[in-house]
């Protein structure tokens, strides 16, 4: 091989040693780049607030402030109320136990002042021997009888009476035949213008017929007191003509008042 042959080869060579050499530079180049890359990517990409300009941790006043309101509102055990047992009002405490005295013989709780319509209020007995007044003079047109039925000419029919129809001209005083108490007044299809007047001991009254009454609910009567005057009838007792209707029952039961009525003069 001559000497220019040998330079050619050798030259190749070191051409190839150097590009070798760069390829290799490129690659660590690139490597060192990725790795940078990698570095700066894992760092926040956001600015902390609270790390002041020379790197130290700023402390935000406002977590001072709700920290110490936290710290004294927490209780300790000297201002932790104990438990209060439920007690009984202060009205019930004073009387439990105490029995309100009588005065005078009068047991607590009734009253010592009574009305004056309670002071005078009658004291009403009736009882089986007790007598009633007539309360209108006249004939009696249907008497009573629970027992068996008997016969209402306007009605034309066969019924039990609870009561007796006494007959009366139109104007009549009614006088109480007792002395009671004016219970209830109302109107009624068949006897008009009822009154009831209780007379003590469950017995009551019915006055029925009635017109330009001369009493009212709650009046207080004496016997022969006038209680108003006989009305027309109602169309009930259109052929038995103008009467009283006059009942008495002993609670709410019908009573024969023949039994209790005086015998006339």
């Amino acid at each position: 091989m001559n000497r220019r042959n040998k330079k050619k080869i050798d030259g190749e060579k070191i051409f190839s040693i150097v590009a070798s050499l760069a390829i290799i530079a490129a690659l660590v180049v690139g490597v060192v780049s990725i790795v940078k890359s990698t570095t700066s990517s894992k760092k926040p990409n956001y600015i902390d607030l609270n790390v002041a300009e020379d790197g130290t941790n700023k402390v935000d006043p406002t977590t001072i402030d709700r920290q110490a309101q936290r710290e004294t509102e927490k209780p300790t055990k000297k201002q932790e109320k104990p438990t209060e047992r439920p007690t009984k009002p202060a009205q019930e405490q004073r009387t439990e136990g105490v029995t309100e005295p009588e005065t005078d013989g009068v047991p607590a709780g009734v009253d010592q002042n009574p009305t004056a319509a309670e002071v005078n209020a009658p004291v009403l007995n009736f009882g089986e021997n007790s007598n009633l007044l007539w309360p209108v003079e006249g004939d009696i047109v249907i008497g009573y009888n629970m027992d068996n039925t008997i016969y209402f000419p306007t009605l034309d029919l066969y019924k039990c009476s609870p009561s007796i129809v006494i007959s009366a001209e139109v104007g009549t005083p009614v006088l109480s035949a007792a002395p009671g108490i004016v219970e209830d007044i109302y109107v009624d299809s068949v006897t008009g213008t009822t009154m009831v007047v209780s007379i003590g001991d469950g017995y009551k009254i019915v006055y029925g017929q009635l017109g330009n009454l001369s009493v009212g609910i709650s009046d207080t009567v004496a016997a022969g007191t006038e209680l108003g005057r006989i009305a027309e009838p109602t169309k009930y007792f259109a052929v038995e003509g103008s009467n009283l209707y006059f009942g008495l029952t002993k609670e709410g039961t019908p009573v024969d008042p023949m039994l209790h009525l005086t015998e006339k003069e």
